[in-house]
């Protein structure tokens, strides 16, 4: 799947993001199809097999687009069933490409029946975003200490909390905007490794929480509490 910077089919999207790589005719044509028929930004796709030890064989699909809100948008069981049968015909196609290792991961179809078909999506914006947050994580963390009611911030993968030092602050703080300005000030500095200008404020994964809670509920322990 592509979820991490050093995924083939991440390095590949980017590239295709950028114009710095060109699909095939054939696969362009399935790519162009669907933006055009479902209106959502896609950049590529690729296959991958599944065996179980005793035989059962499942033929995945994902398909790579922009946005979460794409891959929210695209995500249903009428469009999932168009898309399959679009790949049904591709795998069939003579034509389809031999160059691209991530397409050419296909079970053969036994007595012209393909296995069990997975179709799945991922987003650009979600691998993006990881990077951003490693590399601004610097900056980030530097927020804490110009908010007196910040105790830490703590990162996971991701994935920001913002740990405030009681639960009362963590309710004034909601309502009095130094919530809504901490989010906007880890906004800035993600969007300053945003080169496709994907980040917005919904975007982002951050949670707010207390010390108190934490002490309360984990013991102080990190362990229990990222469980």
């Amino acid at each position: 799947m592509m979820y991490n910077p050093t995924d083939k089919s991440y390095i590949q999207a980017r590239a295709i993001k950028k114009g710095k790589y060109r699909l095939e005719p054939t696969e362009k044509q399935i790519v162009e199809w669907i933006q055009n028929t479902f209106q959502v930004k896609a950049l590529d796709f690729y296959f991958h097999k599944v065996e179980t030890s005793v035989g059962y064989r499942q033929q995945h699909i994902v398909v790579i687009l922009e946005t979460n809100a794409d891959c929210k948008k695209i995500n249903n069981l009428e469009i999932n069933q168009k898309l399959i049968n679009k790949f049904l015909e591709y795998f069939q196609n003579p034509q389809r490409t031999k160059k691209d290792p991530q397409k050419n991961n296909l079970f053969e179809p036994v007595n012209g029946t393909f296995p069990e078909i997975v179709l799945d999506y991922c987003a650009l914006e979600s691998v993006e975003l990881k990077v951003a947050t490693t590399n601004a994580e610097k900056e980030i963390m530097a927020i804490a200490p110009r908010y007196k009611d910040i105790w830490t911030i703590s990162k996971t993968e991701d994935h920001w909390i913002i740990f405030y030092y009681t639960q009362k602050q963590l309710v004034e703080n909601s309502k009095n905007g130094t919530t809504e300005q901490i989010k906007n000030e880890i906004l800035k500095e993600l969007k300053k490794y945003d080169d496709f200008g994907y980040f917005e404020l919904q975007s982002l994964k951050i949670t707010f929480d207390s010390k108190e809670y934490f002490d309360d509920n984990f013991q102080g322990n990190w362990h229990y509490y990222h469980q």
